[in-house]
């Protein structure tokens, strides 16, 4: 698959979901049902809001669709279509009905209304690509992801609702998931932004994927231009930061270095009350504060400079438009100095651009809380 963002979505099954089933079908007869329906509220409204025009002549689209599930990580592909459901305006994955394969007879049986399906759409204006993740509460192996899923109170007309990664990504860490359940796998925008600026781990978590993503040259461009806006987002809140904090008494000025020149060592540069000048460098994620970070070779010989006081990291993850969550690093002189010590011993002629640091093994103070709404007196 060629990756843009996905498109994400839960729907709770219903009895008319599951006839789209062949083992399900009969026993459930529910007339003229063999579909899932897709929510128009969601899918159109909030999905595909182009879909309806762009099938008028044909009322669907074919979808390659993968299934996951349920407690099975292998994929199942088959080709089915997305139709425009009559006389509603909810649109369904239809088709043939779905067989348990040869190989595993009783593979979607336990599959009952009120389980959950989580999808991954692919495409612009209409979805071209579609995969499922199947959630049956009967399975043991499925039972905490399901508890968790039950935790989002999905009940009576609202079965299908839109998530995103982050809600994805939260979802399978309460719910203890593995790195190779299928269901991480929706979670890959990060670990492309990552990837897109040199990372190592994130290219690694991308090609041990169950089915890597094929990463075109225009999407790894666009990963890239979003990590350099989540960049210059986690500088900008650190901006909001540091004027409450002149306010409040607790530093005496700040300089945003890095706005005035880009290929700076550095971010910021402050002048605390009492000591002397702070250096900062601002590494941001929109993804967990565990996410590596990456020094360039530049600013770990910052780092390990003794001119301009201590240098610390500002790491902020989980960032947003609204806000994003900081935690502060002790001095990092001693680590750069070890780092650069270790990479003295490289042969002559290869230098190393960039390191990819876990953040663990960094000093950082407790979490502080980053809102970016400016107040009053900020301009």
């Amino acid at each position: 698959m060629t990756f843009m963002t996905p498109k994400l979505a839960i729907k709770q099954l219903t009895a008319s979901d599951l006839t789209i089933f062949a083992g399900r079908f009969t026993k459930l007869a529910i007339k003229g049902r063999k579909s899932i329906t897709l929510s128009a509220n969601v899918f159109v409204d909030r999905l595909f809001p182009a879909i309806g025009v762009a099938t008028r002549q044909s009322g669907g689209v074919l979808v390659d669709l993968w299934i996951y599930g349920p407690d099975n990580p292998r994929a199942l592909n088959l080709q089915r279509k997305i139709i425009r459901g009559r006389p509603y305006r909810n649109w369904k994955l239809d088709g043939e009905l779905i067989a348990n394969p040869i190989d595993d007879p009783t593979r979607f049986n336990s599959l009952m209304p009120g389980d959950y399906a989580i999808f991954s759409f692919e495409g612009d204006v209409v979805p071209s690509q579609v995969t499922i993740v199947f959630v049956a509460k009967s399975l043991p192996e499925d039972a905490q992801l399901h508890a968790v899923l039950d935790g989002l109170g999905m009940s009576g007309r609202d079965t299908m609702r839109v998530l995103d990664e982050s809600a994805i990504a939260d979802i399978a860490a309460r719910a203890l998931l593995s790195e190779n359940h299928p269901l991480i796998s929706f979670t890959i925008t990060d670990d492309l932004q990552e990837a897109a600026i040199g990372g190592a781990a994130a290219t690694e978590r991308l090609l041990r994927r169950a089915r890597p993503p094929n990463v075109s040259a225009e999407a790894l461009r666009r990963a890239r231009e979003q990590a350099d806006e989540i960049g210059r987002l986690g500088e900008a809140l650190i901006a909001i930061y540091l004027a409450r904090q002149k306010r409040a008494g607790a530093i005496a000025d700040y300089e945003w270095v890095s706005e005035a020149n880009a290929v700076a060592p550095m971010d910021f540069r402050l002048s605390p009350l009492a000591d002397g000048p702070e250096r900062i460098d601002v590494k941001t994620t929109s993804g967990p504060f565990e996410r590596d970070f990456h020094a360039s070779l530049a600013e770990l010989k910052e780092m390990a400079a003794d001119s301009d006081g201590p240098y610390r990291i500002y790491r902020v993850y989980e960032a947003t438009e609204n806000g994003a969550k900081l935690r502060i690093s002790a001095e990092m002189k001693g680590f750069a100095l070890s780092v650069l010590a270790s990479l003295a011993g490289l042969p002559g002629g290869v230098v190393i651009d960039a390191v990819s640091i876990d953040p663990g093994v960094v000093s950082f103070d407790q979490e502080i809380a980053l809102t970016s709404a400016e107040d009053d007196d900020d301009a």
